[in-house]
């Protein structure tokens, strides 16, 4: 039994079972950093721009520039191209005046989870 999964796992591309790693969600993590980075001025109360991260439903459903995020394409999610926008873009997100940047990783993270569907 062991051997028929070693041969799984190597003819899959996987080294081990522990390899296999789950895709990011909006309620383990990606809500977490919305929470934190994002709900102040696109949350439950303020809705700047008609935009929610407050939950999944409202992440998806977008603002008034429409969808912010699309399911399974990150390089067509004008949020993450929002993220990257220089310093001094006044469309850049979160602003710079905000002391709650993004890191690289929180970043990554939500790139992951867009690419992997969004859910």
């Amino acid at each position: 039994m062991k051997r028929h999964l070693f041969a799984l796992f190597f003819f899959a591309g996987v080294s081990s079972p522990t390899a296999i790693s789950a895709a990011p969600t909006f309620k383990k993590e990606v809500g977490a950093v919305f929470k934190a980075k994002c709900t102040k001025c696109h949350g439950l109360l303020l809705k700047q721009k008609g935009l929610s991260l407050r939950n999944l439903k409202s992440a998806l459903k977008g603002g008034e520039s429409g969808a912010v995020i699309i399911p399974g394409k990150p390089d067509e999610s004008l949020l993450l191209k929002q993220f990257a926008l220089p310093k001094t873009d006044p469309k850049r997100m979160p602003p710079i005046t905000e002391k709650a940047q993004l890191t690289a990783a929180e970043k990554k993270l939500i790139e992951e989870w867009i690419r992997a569907g969004a859910k």
